[in-house]
């Protein structure tokens, strides 16, 4: 292995085209058409490398050398993808990490094992060493292109998918052939047959477009009323959660993501175990007591909401449990309530609010609700989608440290929890504030929240 290895290296470190790849990437020039100039360079070198070496491994050996060097190439066409990406998203002021494809097992371990087929010739086994690997390899690049192009769209961006043939190819790439808008695309744009010269790349734009509607609208540039350029990073998509979420409103997706700062500094409170211990002097305040004087237009709503978020806390100050009330949102009276929870982080709704919200969807009773965040942490994507499942209007979460959050009902469940709260863990430890995480990141996706200041 480290013979043909090195072969590899030698050969790669000094093709001109290689090089002149990466100077265009060093000086933040390239583009996807780079990339897969590149990938397709770097993959036929391996493959001519490792087929004209193939027959001088024994047995297994061929094997995993073979699966060795596909990894290998696997981590240096997403290596290179994702430079690249930088750039192009830095230029253009979005910055979004770039999302890494899976790595094939499957297919790449089909390949490696054929290479130890009996039953085909010395060179039916070279052929398959140099082409398949080949071909596997520039696959590395396809998928990065899906992946990432898939994450955009899902995100809000404008994406485009350009499959651009090299004059050479058969009648089946040309029917491939062409620019779609993220979405029409044939189904084989991915795809390639041996020694296919294909070049499948994607862009954005700074549109972006309503994730749920897919309305459009173009990113005014920073000066022209535009605020400075939000960083988007999150992982990569995961698929889209179940549409029957549990009966428990959560701040999870945070357990074991968040290592919490004692103190943020653009509220200058405390989150997480920090925040657990109330400040009942603040709490019972007359500043804390007017974050609630305009939540709403209705003065009773208003006590009511006061009311229950001061009893929560007093009730649960020093744990990490929840309570959780809901109110009629034009009498403010209270209309159900779970104080009595025996697990921490979450609520489970009790036979009186199960009761209410049969009762509210047939009599179309006005909801609103309250809970408390011992931790401090903002609503969570299951807080809102319950919202949206339970019909009220909006939901007001209280944290220990004083924080108090409003959030309204979406009109249409919240795709994509955790990536959404991986996205957040992830802003967090770059560095932002968590309600700053929380916000920019709400605001990218529409979600309507907001932090409530006192007097």
């Amino acid at each position: 292995m480290t013979d043909i290895k090195d072969l590899i290296e030698a050969r790669t470190a000094t093709d001109p085209r290689l090089k002149a790849v990466l100077k265009k990437i060093k000086a933040g020039t390239a583009t996807f058409k780079d990339t897969a100039y590149y990938s397709e360079i770097y993959s036929n070198i391996t493959g001519s490398v490792f087929g004209a070496n193939v027959l001088d491994l024994e047995g297994i050996e061929r094997e995993e050398v073979c699966m060795e060097l596909l990894r290998g190439n696997y981590e240096e066409i997403n290596t290179i993808c994702a430079q690249v990406q930088t750039a192009l998203d830095q230029a253009a002021g979005i910055h979004i990490r770039p999302q890494k494809a899976a790595f094939p097992t499957d297919r790449a371990e089909q390949i490696a094992h054929s290479l130890l087929d009996p039953t085909v010739t010395d060179n039916t086994i070279k052929r398959r060493a140099n082409t398949g690997v080949a071909n596997v390899s520039k696959g590395f690049h396809d998928s990065y292109i899906k992946v990432n192009a898939s994450f955009r769209n899902d995100a809000g961006l404008k994406v485009y998918i350009n499959r651009e043939t090299d004059g050479k190819c058969c009648e089946w790439c040309n029917r491939l052939a062409g620019r779609y808008v993220y979405g029409t695309e044939p189904d084989d744009v991915y795809r390639r047959h041996d020694n296919c010269g294909c070049t499948t790349t994607y862009e954005n734009g700074k549109q972006r477009q309503d994730v749920w509607s897919k309305r459009s609208w173009t990113a005014p540039e920073v000066g022209a009323g535009a605020p400075p350029p939000i960083r988007f990073t999150p992982e990569q998509a995961a698929e889209i959660q179940a549409r029957n979420m549990p009966t428990r409103l959560t701040n999870g997706q945070r357990s074991g993501i968040i290592e919490e700062r004692e103190r943020e500094q653009e509220f200058n409170v405390p989150y997480g175990k920090y925040s657990v211990n109330a400040d009942m002097d603040y709490i019972n305040s007359a500043e804390f007591a007017a974050k609630f004087d305009s939540i709403t237009d209705n003065a009773a709503v208003n006590s009511s909401l006061r009311e229950c978020a001061k009893e929560a806390i007093a009730h649960r100050n020093g744990t990490k449990y929840e309570d959780m009330y809901f109110i009629h949102a034009e009498t403010g009276e209270i209309l159900a309530k779970q104080i009595e929870m025996t697990y921490p982080s979450g609520i489970s709704y009790n036979d009186e609010i199960t009761s209410l919200l049969k009762k509210a969807k047939k009599e179309n009773i006005p909801l609103v609700t309250l809970h408390n965040h011992p931790e401090g942490y903002p609503p969570s994507v299951d807080d809102i989608n319950k919202s949206y499942d339970n019909k009220t209007l909006f939901g007001i979460a209280v944290g220990h440290n004083g924080q108090v959050y409003k959030y309204d009902n979406p009109g249409k469940r919240i795709n994509n929890p955790k990536l959404i709260h991986d996205e957040i863990a992830y802003r967090y430890r770059e560095g932002a504030d968590i309600d700053r995480a929380y916000t920019e990141m709400y605001d990218i996706l529409g979600i309507k929240y907001s932090i409530i200041k006192g007097g």
